[in-house]
């Protein structure tokens, strides 16, 4: 173990290989991490913000970091928030297993850095991942693994890993087991993970034995491209007190215990049609295709949150609505706006449209064109009202401002702009109101759009050569009699910034 005493938070400078893998971890979770989405795409972490990031965030940094291969001795040096970091024992609980590609032995090199986690892990709960792949000890040359000292087997690995505080468990495209069946206790195991073709490994290595054999219930499974062999599984103890469950098509059916269920996902289409024959658990996620009639077939009172990769929508008959009482919040990745048409859904707060991604030029091509058209004709069937909606879709301005017309309860707002120039429409328009008082004496003024809006962001791929900063600071200025209190923009790639009271 590294020996080395907390460092001055005043130190100026990050290591430049540290810098490197920051920015490369900043970049690729951008999406998923609200703070960063106001921190310019192509700036640098200074130093002051990096010792002001939560700890949590730090560890998550650092545990990325060391993937990438950097030293731990220059991220503890960075300052004293990050020598915390590294010494948190939640950084060390993850316990790589990585098998040649030829066959399931470690090599007796990686002992070192389990043994390593295993201590600076201290009591903290384990989660044990066993993938393969090529390292630097794989060679051309056929190896008599059993003969070989430079090779343990898997089972005798597992044998010191500590696996009575494994509390998950994560098996990735490993092939067909060979060698003697793996016997072990995990008393405390409360996940278990198999990504791509691992079936022939689960049930070769006597795991599927063992999680069977389970005298405790999982409370998270994750499955991928299974079969019939696995259902066993899902029909045992091991399944009574499930909470989450991913999986397709017969691994979905199989479950027997929906009424503890507390999430879903369903990662094909089979499944799809008979889940009109089963209570729907809170969080409900739907990957592949489908349509809103689809909805009117299944139990979704107790549906509150729910996220669709793609919904698709048609025009149907006025009583086609489809009520979701307690939902709250609704992700719909890939559609258009009208996919929203004939969903009401009274206790919504939270409505995602569109991923980040939508290219600007196809969606407008192939989409927009109809929208404006079907949205004047079924005005009455937008029946959702949430209170913050995240847009990724390239919006019309036409389109954009026919719902902030709808959405008079809207307090947060984040709006993709279709093209630059749009900035100059929505400004005026997000200050016209139907006051009569003088600007000194709005404080009673009823805006025309958005009159209830606390918080704004304005997303655009490109800035074009408009002020931005001035804007925001124009539209905040323009509405000091409301309840707006900050206006933020970014571009794809080109930065951003804030403008706040």
């Amino acid at each position: 173990m590294d020996v080395i005493g907390p460092v001055s938070s005043t130190n100026n400078a990050f290591d430049p290989t540290c810098q490197l893998i920051i920015n490369q971890f900043l970049a690729s979770h951008r999406p998923a991490i609200t703070w960063l989405t106001l921190w310019p795409s192509s700036a640098s972490l200074p130093l002051g913000a990096a010792n002001r990031l939560p700890l949590e965030m730090v560890i998550r940094i650092c545990d990325f970091c060391l993937f990438m291969g950097a030293e731990r001795t220059n991220i503890m040096l960075i300052s004293q928030l990050w020598y915390a970091a590294m010494q948190s024992p939640t950084l060390w609980a993850k316990i790589p297993l990585r098998v040649s590609t030829r066959g399931a032995y470690i090599h007796a090199s990686h002992l070192v850095g389990l043994m390593k986690r295993l201590v600076l892990s201290q009591s903290a709960p384990l989660d044990a991942v066993i993938l393969n792949g090529r390292t630097m000890y794989d060679t051309a040359i056929d190896i008599n693994f059993a003969a070989s000292p430079d090779y343990l087997p898997l089972r005798t690995v597992i044998s010191h890993c500590e696996t009575h505080r494994w509390r998950s468990l994560s098996i990735h495209h490993i092939g067909t087991y060979t060698g003697e069946p793996l016997d072990f206790a995990t008393p405390n195991l409360k996940s278990l993970t198999l990504w791509g073709s691992t079936i022939s490994f689960f049930t070769s290595s006597g795991l599927l034995r063992l999680m069977i054999a389970l005298k405790h219930s999982l409370l998270h499974v994750e499955f991928r491209e299974l079969n019939d062999e696995i259902l066993p599984l899902l029909k045992s103890r091991a399944m009574g007190s499930l909470h989450s469950f991913r999986g397709a098509g017969k691994e979905v059916l199989a479950i027997t215990n929906y009424s503890v269920l507390q999430e879903l996902e369903i990662r094909d289409s089979i499944a799809l049609p008979e889940l009109a024959f089963v209570p729907l658990p809170p969080t409900l996620h739907i990957i592949p295709p489908c349509h809103t009639l689809l909805f009117q077939r299944f139990d979704v009172q107790n549906v509150r949150n729910l996220v669709i990769w793609e919904l698709h929508s048609e025009v149907y008959s006025p009583d086609t609505t489809v009520v979701f009482p307690s939902l709250r919040t609704l992700t719909i990745l890939r559609g258009d706006i009208t996919s929203i048409l004939y969903l009401s859904a009274p206790m919504l707060h939270t409505l995602h449209i569109g991923a980040p991604e939508t290219d600007v030029n196809v969606y407008r091509r192939t989409l927009e064109k109809n929208v404006m058209i079907v949205l004047r004709d079924l005005p009455h069937h937008i029946k959702l009202e949430p209170r913050m909606l995240v847009c990724h879709l390239p919006l019309s301005i036409d389109t954009t401002l026919f719902l902030l017309a709808r959405w008079s309860n809207l307090e947060e707002l984040s709006l993709r702009l279709a093209r630059p120039f749009d900035i100059r429409w929505l400004v005026a328009d997000l200050l016209k109101h139907y006051g009569t008082k003088a600007p000194s004496e709005s404080s009673k003024m009823q805006w025309k759009y958005l009159p209830a809006l606390k918080w704004l962001k304005l997303e655009a791929d490109e800035l074009g050569t408009h002020d931005w900063d001035a804007y925001a600071k124009r539209i905040l200025e323009g509405r000091k009699g409301g309840n707006l209190t900050c206006v933020a923009w970014n571009a794809a790639g080109k930065g951003g910034g804030a403008v706040s009271l």
